[in-house]
């Protein structure tokens, strides 16, 4: 374990019953565990880059970032990140990153807007709500184009079998405005009852959110995919709903960064994303070593198994991991928006407030007043 897990485990342990953090460190094995600290502070660039011995083409000048995500570890939307690190494709972008690990997608913005983190991996929603209140900050790329990451859980013996039980229920979620948050309105809205019928309840991270299932605190938990799988697994949860449920076409994840990095540091950018859709493409070719990747990563905690029954449970396209941006799936958050009150009831966004697409390969960009 190594000494940042352990101070989040007490921390943790702090805010929880001791009883039932003991029955959640056991059932995760630690793998959700982690993170929910800052990110370390900006590393910059030389001034310019050099060349390789015994090359004409100049070498990217190196740039340490800080990328954030929520319950990065066990969400399969951020499986190209995985691929593109192991690969080594940002590093011959001159590339290295300290990935961070946060419990809500409101920590991360706040870590983005206080230039602790240089970017992150959130919900399009998520990003553009902040957006549309103020943040100084911008949407720059697509992460996938679907749903396909996220469940509740609910104890094996839970009354809860699916979506029509979830009347006069507690349904615990990360926090206000983010990608749960959101899927979980729309599930409410899908089973046909108001938000008055059904409690959605901010319990913070997934192992805190299993926590609160187990102590009643909420009826039903959300979890990251791979959390999901492995739960069910090993017998310990059963999963009722997924994100699937709730959206058939969606702009799952995007990158989001500050203005200020923006302008900064704007080829680091164009560098990233070029990294990334190669991360992409090799997902597309290589689904099988993918997944070897993917639980190959030291911190991952969870087997080549549980990694395909991951896959069984959200069955995603591969191509809809992609830098390339949804126009139907963009479309497809603007009722999330209407209820965080930042357009209105019928009202289109217009999604070149929010989204800079100029770091994107030109292939890659997308026409977003014809969406």
């Amino acid at each position: 374990m190594t000494n940042r897990t352990a101070s989040v485990n007490r921390a943790l342990e702090h805010r929880l019953d001791r009883r039932t953090f003991i029955k959640v460190a056991g059932a995760l094995g630690g793998a959700a565990i982690m993170g929910l600290a800052g990110c370390q502070g900006p590393s910059a660039a030389p001034p310019s880059a050099t060349s390789a011995p015994g090359s004409g083409t100049p070498k990217p000048a190196p740039f340490k970032a800080a990328i954030g995500a929520v319950d990065f570890l066990t969400i399969s939307f951020y499986i190209p990140y995985f691929v593109s690190e192991a690969k080594g494709y940002f590093a011959e972008e001159g590339l290295q990153h300290e990935t961070v690990n946060f419990a809500t997608a409101g920590d991360m913005q706040r870590a983005i807007e206080s230039g602790e983190c240089h970017y992150a991996m959130t919900s399009a929603s998520s990003a553009a709500n902040a957006i549309l209140k103020g943040a100084p900050s911008v949407i720059v790329g697509g992460v996938n184009a679907a749903a396909g990451a996220a469940c509740y859980l609910v104890p094996p013996e839970s009354p809860i079998k699916s979506l029509k039980d979830i009347k006069g229920k507690k349904l615990g979620f990360p926090s206000p405005g983010g990608y749960t948050h959101n899927f979980t309105i729309e599930l409410v809205r899908k089973a046909g009852y108001t938000l008055d019928e059904v409690k959605l309840v901010s319990v913070g991270g997934s192992a805190e959110a299993w926590a609160a299932t187990l102590s009643g605190a909420v009826d039903a938990g959300w979890a990251g995919s791979a959390m999901c799988a492995k739960m069910v697994m090993e017998g310990k949860a059963r999963v009722p709903f997924t994100d699937l449920d709730a959206f058939p076409v969606w702009q799952g994840q995007v990158f989001t960064t500050s203005k200020k990095f923006v302008s900064e540091h704007g080829d680091v950018l164009r560098r990233f994303l070029r990294a990334y859709q190669k991360g992409c493409e090799f997902v597309w070719a290589n689904p099988d070593e993918t997944l070897k990747i993917w639980t190959s990563h030291p911190q991952a905690q969870f087997s080549l198994e549980v990694a395909k029954k991951t896959m069984e449970m959200f069955p995603m396209p591969l191509k809809t991991f992609t830098a390339q941006l949804s126009g139907p799936g963009l479309r497809a958050n603007e009722p999330s928006l209407v209820t965080l009150g930042v357009i209105k009831e019928g009202e289109k966004l217009d999604w070149n407030k929010v989204i800079d697409q100029s770091f994107l390969r030109e292939d890659l960009r997308i026409d977003l007043s014809k969406i």
